[in-house]
């Protein structure tokens, strides 16, 4: 008898929220107690003194150039912290979607099916391991850069309320509070950008299990009618639990899909400005380079999973049509046609309802990012 929890995929993130403390632990223990207080504390460094800072640094450049290397980072930073808001907003559905999909998986019947979970499970946790070694790798390479110059440097153009000039101890101490801050923010990042991708993900691996299942029904030798009938309600219902978990994900991801595109294109072409604006060594190549593929990397893969839930979707028709619905009562056929109308509604996910994310918008972002760049270069030669 095989097994399969499609919530091991999301284990990670959850862990994740844990360490930046908004997912208490279970049980009435000292950890649980007080875990207020510690989650007081990485939130103070990571989503209160890190976005301030980034903000004021934004703001008060005195060039162009500055401003172009600090508002990348900032626009990154406003937001992850609008997602942050968001996440907050729908954990409860999200432990909703939980019971949910669990109830899917106890629908699972064939071995085809549960490898399908399985695979899914296995892609998302490895994508959350690419993401996190990317994101903790522009703070690397950002220390590794003021670390090999001979003046005292912070890794971002970031406003610090102390002056971290007066020694070097005050410096080591200044950059190692920065870089708590910076790390809960590349946490929150990950958690932020895979999630929505994580669930995505296991819904269209749910509706590639359901099309096996339906293609099968009444194709199975020995199949009586009452049995076949049978199968086909419980494919409809778990038709219906899909659509439902398609439903809770686009309400509960659509405004930061949408904030994430409108942003998205800003952030690439300030950061091109940067890059064409000075001399960039091996190690500023490098960071420029991680920071275009992590701001790219946070549409593209939100876009794709939309996409194969949209795939996924389309074959529940071909599925359809593959069960033996020519040997069925017009009682069943009526079912089998209600169905059919069902599964040729568009299932992507649509941003604020009206903006498709999907491939097609992510390069118009491009395009747009492109058009501003244009008009940033315009301006500063103007000048």
């Amino acid at each position: 008898m095989f097994s399969v929890d499609s919530t091991k995929a999301f284990s990670n993130h959850w862990f994740m929220w844990r360490l930046m403390g908004y997912h208490s632990p279970s049980g009435d223990t000292f950890v649980r107690r007080y875990y207020w207080i510690y989650g007081i504390i990485m939130n103070l460094l990571g989503t209160v003194w890190v976005p301030i800072g980034f903000s004021i640094e934004s703001f008060t450049a005195k060039s162009l150039t500055d401003f172009c290397e600090a508002f990348p980072v900032f626009t990154m930073i406003f937001v992850q912290l609008l997602k942050l808001i968001n996440f907050l907003r729908i954990r409860p559905r999200l432990m909703d979607i939980h019971v949910m999909l669990r109830h899917l998986d106890g629908r699972l019947q064939s071995q085809e099916e549960y490898r399908i979970i399985e695979d899914n499970i296995r892609w998302v946790q490895g994508l959350f391991q690419y993401i996190i070694v990317a994101f903790l790798g522009s703070v690397a390479v950002a220390n590794i850069i003021v670390l090999k110059e001979s003046n005292l440097q912070m890794p971002f153009q970031v406003w610090i309320p102390w002056d971290w000039h007066q020694s070097f101890s005050l410096y080591l101490l200044t950059l190692c509070l920065l870089n708590i801050g910076l790390v809960t923010m590349a946490f929150m990042g990950v958690g932020n950008d895979t999630y929505p991708v994580a669930y995505l993900k296991i819904v269209a691996a749910h509706w590639k299990a359901l099309a096996i299942r339906i293609a099968r029904v009444g194709n199975t030798k020995g199949t009586t009618r009452e049995l076949s009938y049978s199968q086909l309600i419980e494919c409809v219902e778990s038709h219906q639990i899909i659509l439902q978990l398609r439903h809770i994900l686009e309400d509960s991801l659509s405004f930061a899909c949408f904030i994430q595109c409108l942003c998205t294109a800003t952030a690439i072409c300030t950061q091109a400005v940067f890059a064409a604006q000075i001399n960039l060594d091996f190690f500023r190549i490098v960071y420029v380079l991680i920071m275009l593929v992590n701001m790219l990397t946070e549409m593209y893969i939100v876009c794709y999973a939309s996409e194969l839930v949209q795939y996924e979707a389309e074959q529940m028709t071909k599925a359809i049509y593959n069960c033996n619905w020519v040997c069925m009562p017009v009682e069943h056929r009526r079912i089998v046609l209600i169905m059919l109308m069902r599964s040729q509604r568009s299932a992507g996910i649509m941003a604020i309802g009206y903006l498709p994310v999907s491939m097609t918008t992510l390069l118009s972002v491009v395009k747009g990012a492109y058009s501003v760049y244009t008009l940033l270069n315009q301006m500063n030669s103007m000048s």
